[in-house]
């Protein structure tokens, strides 16, 4: 799962959006009903969620994970920290507020060193739970094949309810990952055990949904409505799951099928070469009306384990002083970022059955 390269250009000249614009979601403090997300700090109100950056990558290992569990690395967290502060530190400085560590469990997922970033930059971040089967399964728990969807759904339950580990750190999510196509048989016992531990803890289910390589139109979609099927067949609203990397499905049409039964699209790989590509998405998006269904990240990041200094770190920064300074000046208002850039992972990331 090598990431390709991509080269950009530098930060000066460009102009940023006023939070003040993007304003803020109203929240009724101190009641039972208070709408609220999971940080590695602990429940947070919603309406303190702010500029989020939605699917992004902190930390991963991407040895096979069986190499992982037959040769632990001997981390220096300080030398990670070190690496990845500057980069927390800038789209700090940029205005957001909430960060969404996508990193699955058996990718190299590390709440200690997402919960000591947060404390130090006073970002809110939040990590996961569930399991990731895409890559050609070279990510599946050693533990996914003896249990059942059932007992796979207690595991993360008891994250959910005691924390990660001994850690006390509680996940914000379930990241699931499927390769595309019709649902394998694990797949299938993969979603149905992240719709168990949704109904018991009300974490949104967000789905990888395919191969990196190109495929062919229709691939990708085709999990993503079997899922949807499968959620609505089982009592779950296709607005508790998250398809990410939706744009990677070239049939249109299979997006507008999914939006029209409330589900979340995430397109989430921008990177500064494809400026114009996200443009036309999101534009196309608006005109249809479904804006207020959309999330919007980069997928970057992506310090990782076993290479040298980590290997090339993507910035966060582009998310902002290059695409919402192109949707600004194509005409998205202050009210269109607001939609997609807060008030729409609010929604989505919300604690909520």
């Amino acid at each position: 799962m090598k990431r390709r390269s991509f080269i950009y250009s530098g930060l000066a000249g460009l102009t940023s959006i006023s939070l003040a614009a993007c304003g803020q979601i109203k929240s009724s403090a101190g009641t039972a009903t208070d709408k609220f997300f999971m940080t590695v700090l602990g429940p947070k109100p919603s309406s303190t969620m702010g500029v989020t950056l939605s699917h992004e990558h902190l930390f991963v290992d991407l040895r096979p994970y069986a190499e992982q569990i037959k040769s632990p690395l001997s981390l220096n967290q300080n030398e990670v920290v070190a690496n990845v502060l500057p980069h927390l530190d800038e789209v700090k400085n940029l205005g957001f507020k909430t960060f969404i560590d996508c990193t699955a469990v058996g990718l190299g997922r590390n709440p200690l060193l997402l919960k000591e970033l947060s404390t130090i930059t006073g970002m809110n971040i939040v990590t996961t739970t569930g399991a990731y089967l895409s890559a050609d399964l070279q990510y599946k728990p050693d533990y996914f094949d003896r249990m059942s969807s059932k007992e796979l759904a207690e595991k993360w339950i008891t994250e959910w309810q005691k924390g990660i580990d001994d850690s006390g750190i509680k996940p914000g999510i379930i990241k699931i990952g499927v390769s595309g196509g019709a649902l394998s048989k694990d797949e299938n016992k993969l979603l149905k055990a992240a719709i168990l531990t949704h109904k018991k803890s009300g974490m949104v289910i967000a789905a990888h949904v395919g191969p990196w390589r190109e495929v062919k139109p229709g691939f990708n979609g085709t999990s993503a409505l079997e899922q949807i099927k499968l959620l609505k067949d089982e009592g779950v609203s296709p607005n508790r799951w998250i398809w990410m990397h939706a744009q990677n499905e070239v049939d249109f049409k299979i997006h507008q099928e999914a939006l029209a039964q409330g589900a979340w699209l995430s397109y989430d790989g921008f990177r500064p070469d494809q400026t114009q590509l996200y443009l036309d998405l999101i534009t196309r998006i608006k005109k249809e009306g479904y804006l207020k269904n959309l999330l919007v990240s980069q997928d970057a990041g992506w310090y990782t384990a076993a290479e040298p200094n980590g290997g090339k770190f993507n910035s966060f920064a582009p998310l902002k002083t290059h695409l919402m300074t192109a949707m600004k000046n194509q005409g998205f208002t202050s009210d269109d970022l607001a939609q997609i850039f807060v008030h729409n992972p609010a929604e989505a990331f919300q604690i909520k059955i």
